[in-house]
């Protein structure tokens, strides 16, 4: 397995998306209708480049912009890397 190293103020991250739970509703709503998702998402930190100014760990969990995380597939592959300028903050308690 490749380790990938992010350089130039980059956080690599997984993401932690919420479970869309099934509801029932009282009105109809088409086949293919997706509840729309949040602008942000929760993610865990796995590496951060050396130069990023912004106070984090490995293991931390943070809020990011979701358009702004980019998805690289490498060798069989996918990482998410998102700039430190789109982290808006942690949260302290424990989210596996």
């Amino acid at each position: 397995m490749n380790r990938f190293t992010p350089f130039n103020r980059h956080v690599l991250v997984d993401i932690l998306e919420e479970d869309e739970q099934e509801k029932e509703h009282s009105f109809l709503l088409p086949a293919d209708y997706k509840k729309q998702k949040s602008p942000y998402v929760l993610c865990k930190v796995k590496d951060f480049s050396c130069d990023c100014k912004i106070d984090i760990i490995t293991n931390m969990n943070i809020i990011v912009q979701r358009s702004m995380i980019e998805e690289i597939e490498i060798l069989g592959q996918t990482y998410y890397l998102v700039l430190e300028n789109y982290v808006y903050g942690g949260i302290e308690n424990e989210i596996d």
